[in-house]
């Protein structure tokens, strides 16, 4: 159907009874006026196209009727400027690719009525989307509701995702703001989930992941931006939620996480992979909350100087991958105890200006680096694997030590106070990091072995001593051998060896060429 002029009707009603057929409405840059209501009410599989042009309704409901077959309609408003009051959304999957789609009240993805069905709305390419009142995406607990976002610039007024049945978002392109509060599982029986892949979302007011029903929320790519200063996980008694940052960034300013907002609330936290939140505070916001966080990678950069970057939480795990924390040129600290995840030796990494503090304990046995700046400890550490890169400053107690045991390494060119090298310890230098200064100790004890572990080096780059560890003479205990591995395999040709310095003894390493003899 090609529209020749502009046109106005009462209501319109239409069908998509065939299969793979399609309708097609050319509008040629004409206005479709509809004083009350634009209805597609049956659907099995059929496709209905509108293209370039403009449609006026009181309310667009694409969704079948009482008593109509249901296979999901298939629709597409391309480069359309489509305004309505409220639209609907249920047993179709609905794509605006271009053009704007305007909403004055609400726009609803989902239905309750309608049983296992697929509800799914599209904003795609360059389209904008604008939203007024309410964004509802539910639907009943067989069926899937969907909204999906892969491009255009779009503005949501309060965003329910998951009242009292499934929902999600998509979000995979686009700049998007939602301009009031974000909820996922809205309310008790909800089960909602954002998945974040890519595109910007900002939140003017509150995000809610598992308000009194359950919320997941999952940041592979992108940027989630936070203005105000709340991102809850788990508020009310009866909601559970899951945040998950794996890439992109969930960026919340100097904002805070709650984690449990009430007694009987269940938040879980978990850091991975490429991931960066910025934030001001992670926290658990009532006593009888249930808090977890794990963290395995990643970074946690702090927003705020002088705050408290994770308060009292019930349990903060650490893999291998462990915690990283960029301060971000401020002065921060963490409260809770640092545990190792299950069969996990937990890693602690602190990058970036400015200075750390550990406040609590840390039962976590994996390595402890510091690549810029201040790590600060409250107690003796040990380390019992991994390698420890100290190119900052680690500094600890009075009388207390950095205890690097057997199979673990320490490395780095930066300071720490005392350390114990336990039987079978070693230090490691690799020659990506371009390290040509040794690590500066006060005070060092080692045992009766030590191994220097080289890696990424050919005999002929050690030619010329390579520090590795400096020590005050009267403060060093020296191992009782040094056996070299170049590469993990024993080298006997590159040998340690010691130099007094302005009363500090430097360990190095150095290629011993051999001796010529000439027999006359």
């Amino acid at each position: 159907m090609t529209l020749g002029s502009d046109v106005t009707n009462k209501d319109v009603s239409m069908i998509a009874p065939l299969l793979d057929y399609e309708t097609l409405f050319v509008m040629n840059q004409h206005v479709w006026t509809v004083k009350d209501n634009m209805l597609i009410w049956e659907a099995s599989g059929g496709r209905v196209t509108f293209t370039n042009g403009t449609i006026r309704a009181r309310q667009c409901t694409f969704r079948p009727g009482s008593g109509s077959p249901v296979t999901n309609l298939v629709l597409t408003m391309a480069d359309v400027v489509c305004e309505a009051k409220d639209m609907y959304v249920a047993a179709a999957t609905a794509t605006h690719d271009g053009g704007r789609l305007r909403v004055t009240n609400s726009l609803t993805v989902g239905d309750w009525e309608i049983k296992k069905n697929t509800s799914r709305l599209v904003l795609a390419g360059n389209a904008r989307c604008d939203v007024d009142n309410y964004v509802k995406i539910d639907g009943e607990p067989n069926s899937s509701a969907m909204l999906d976002v892969s491009g255009g610039s779009n503005t949501f007024p309060n965003v329910y995702l998951a009242t009292t049945g499934k929902g999600a978002i998509l979000g995979g392109g686009g700049t998007n703001r939602v301009v009031a509060h974000l909820y996922i599982g809205r309310d008790a029986g909800g089960v909602g989930e954002m998945t974040l892949t890519n595109g910007f979302w900002t939140i003017g007011q509150f995000a809610y992941v598992g308000y009194e029903g359950t919320g997941t929320m999952t940041i592979s790519g992108g940027e989630f931006f936070g203005e105000r200063d709340v991102f809850a996980i788990a508020r009310q008694p009866t909601g559970k939620g899951t945040l998950t940052v794996s890439g992109g960034m969930l960026n919340m300013g100097s904002g805070n996480i709650w984690m449990g907002g009430e007694a009987g609330s269940e938040a879980h936290f978990i850091l991975t992979g490429d991931g960066v939140v910025r934030v001001r505070s992670v926290y658990e916001n009532k006593v009888g909350a249930t808090s977890s966080v794990l963290f395995d990678g990643g970074t946690l950069q702090a927003a705020l100087n002088n705050a408290q970057l994770v308060k009292a939480l019930d349990d903060v795990q650490l893999t291998a991958n462990g915690l990283v924390v960029d301060t971000h040129g401020h002065a921060v600290s963490i409260v809770p105890e640092l545990k190792n995840a299950v069969g996990e030796a937990g890693a602690i990494t602190k990058k970036g200006a400015g200075t750390l503090t550990l406040s609590g304990t840390r039962s976590a046995t994996g390595p402890v680096s510091v690549l810029e700046g201040t790590l600060a400890f409250n107690e003796a550490v040990t380390v019992q694997a991994g390698v420890s890169r100290i190119d900052g400053t680690l500094t600890l107690p009075a009388a207390t030590r950095l205890t690097v045991s057997s199979g673990a390494a320490l490395a780095g060119t930066g300071s720490v106070a005392r350390v114990t090298l336990a039987d079978g310890a070693a230090f490691a230098r690799a020659k990506a990091d371009s390290a040509t200064t040794p690590l500066n100790v006060s005070d060092c004890a080692a045992g009766s072995t030590l191994t220097v572990a080289l890696s990424g080096y050919v005999q002929t780059d050690l030619l010329a001593s390579l520090p590795l560890l400096q020590v005050p003479t009267a403060s060093f205990t020296k191992p009782g051998a040094v056996n070299v591995k170049l590469n993990d395999i024993p080298c006997d040709a590159v040998k340690a060896t010691y130099t007094e310095v302005g009363g500090n003894t430097v360990l190095s390493v150095r290629y011993m060429t051999g001796t010529l003899i000439t027999v006359q």
